[in-house]
């Protein structure tokens, strides 16, 4: 069996495990601007921090999406790269706020 990446079901896969991450950061997200109401005993860290975390899933999910839809010929392009580079920026901003 061969692996062929860029067979439909390789970005309809990445797509769906993307977007599961997305729409998690999103909720997590949305439930830190009080978008979604949440009991404000129940945060144990400042809600930017949460809002914070949220936007490193969101990102992630992101950047699996688009590495699965632009496939393994078009990571070559600039303008993946170019993506790639700004939303992984933005990624290991959001990621180290948490800690800092």
């Amino acid at each position: 069996m061969s692996n062929n990446n860029n067979a439909p079901q390789g970005l309809l896969f990445s797509m769906i495990f993307g977007g599961i991450f997305f729409l998690a950061g999103a909720f997590i997200v949305m439930i830190s601007t009080n978008i979604i109401h949440a009991d404000p005993s129940s945060f144990h860290a400042p809600r930017w921090v949460v809002g914070a975390a949220g936007g490193v899933f969101m990102l992630a999910g992101m950047l699996v999406a688009i590495q699965g839809s632009f496939g393994p010929d078009g990571m070559q392009t600039k303008l993946y790269q170019w993506l790639q580079f700004l939303i992984g920026l933005a990624f290991m901003a959001l990621f180290s706020s948490v800690f800092l």
